[in-house]
């Protein structure tokens, strides 16, 4: 045979053998990794306290510093973490506590072996003793007088030292809200110590509080008793100091400039220069502050002759190297507005006749 057909022949068969390689790699894979089971299992009690614990996994996974991952209340040290396949198997290092309910929190972000990961954590308990505790505080979380889906829960068992404060310390439990807000802290030991709840907007989705973006609810101090274990309406209010309020309301127009607009002001401090706020009226004295920010203000209404946004004077009519005081009215009260607030202020008067300047 000559040459020049063997090669040819060589190429045929190397082009046929390419064709029916299957491609490498396959589908990219876009499914987040899902714990499957756990030993000892969820719920179960009269577990050794030397005992290890194994969360197996959906698929294989990156198996770099996972054990970072978890958070077990009440605190326990792991020792080492060794995989079996998909299931790591966590080593402490020393014995768990007797009698005594354990809750282990896997936190979001945890990643399969192609880098995918998890939005979502997961959270199962176990006990010691012979029983294990059922007590929970359940609720709503609000941000904004709505259900929100991005805050955060956490729980702290009391007393702590004088220098504790929620938004720094260590949580003993910890869970995100759903999609409507709610929220349940589970496996808690009624009549025992009490406890304090705390929430915050989880604007960024990472579980950490960023005081200089996010909103914090008051932290509230809760107790269990034994008679009643449960708590299911455990509501939590998120005040934004940034949100803006309305103030709104009406005035009567009685001068003798009825045609023109009502000018109203809002001042943080009693005659600031500028006004903080300055709308006019519609033609049925209706008034609107759509953004006021929080504070303590002095509302007044006017008819604006000088065209300045202030409450002051004008050039009289019958002597114009005079100066005449603008109709004028101040709101009895301050206004003490504050994040949210829709603040309707009574029926204001506006009337009078026009003055001259001493």
């Amino acid at each position: 045979m000559k040459p020049s057909l063997v090669w040819l022949l060589f190429a045929l068969f190397a082009a046929s053998c390419a064709i029916s390689e299957a491609p490498p790699g396959g589908a990219e894979d876009k499914t987040a990794p899902e714990v499957t089971a756990t030993q000892p299992a969820n719920g179960s009690a009269g577990i050794p306290v030397d005992a290890t614990v194994e969360v197996k996994f959906s698929e294989k996974m990156a198996a770099t510093k996972l054990e970072r991952s978890f958070e077990i209340s009440p605190r326990a040290t792991i020792a080492k973490a060794r995989w079996k396949k998909d299931t790591v198997v966590l080593e402490f290092d020393a014995p768990l506590h007797p009698d005594t309910t354990y809750v282990i929190r896997l936190k979001p972000g945890y990643a399969d072996a192609h880098n995918v990961r998890s939005e979502k954590p997961f959270e199962f308990a176990f006990a010691t003793s012979a029983e294990i505790d059922t007590g929970s505080i359940a609720g709503r979380i609000y941000f904004r007088r709505k259900p929100t889906g991005k805050a955060v829960v956490r729980l702290f068992v009391l007393p702590r030292d004088s220098s504790f404060a929620p938004a720094a310390g260590r949580a003993d439990r910890e869970v995100s809200t759903a999609e409507d807000g709610a929220y349940e802290l589970r496996y808690l030991a009624p009549g025992a110590a009490p406890f304090l709840v705390w929430a915050f907007q989880d604007e960024n989705g990472n579980s950490v509080f960023e005081p200089e973006r996010e909103a914090a609810a008051l932290p509230d101090t809760i107790v269990l008793q034994r008679a009643s274990p449960r708590i299911e309406r455990q509501d939590v209010y998120i005040v934004d100091p940034t949100e803006p309020a309305a103030v709104v309301g009406r005035v009567i127009n009685a001068t003798p400039y009825d045609s023109i607009p009502v000018t109203v002001t809002l001042h943080e401090v009693a005659d600031s220069l500028p006004p903080t706020y300055c709308v006019r009226a519609d033609e049925k004295g209706r008034f609107s502050f759509a953004k006021v920010l929080k504070g303590l203000y002095v509302l007044h209404a006017f008819i604006d002759l000088e065209q300045d946004s202030l409450c002051g004077s004008y050039p009289c009519r019958e002597d114009s190297t005079a100066r005449c005081r603008e109709y004028c009215v101040t709101y009895p009260e301050s206004l003490l507005v504050a994040p949210g607030d829709n603040i309707q202020v009574k029926e204001i008067r506006l009337e009078g006749s026009a003055t001259k300047e001493e």
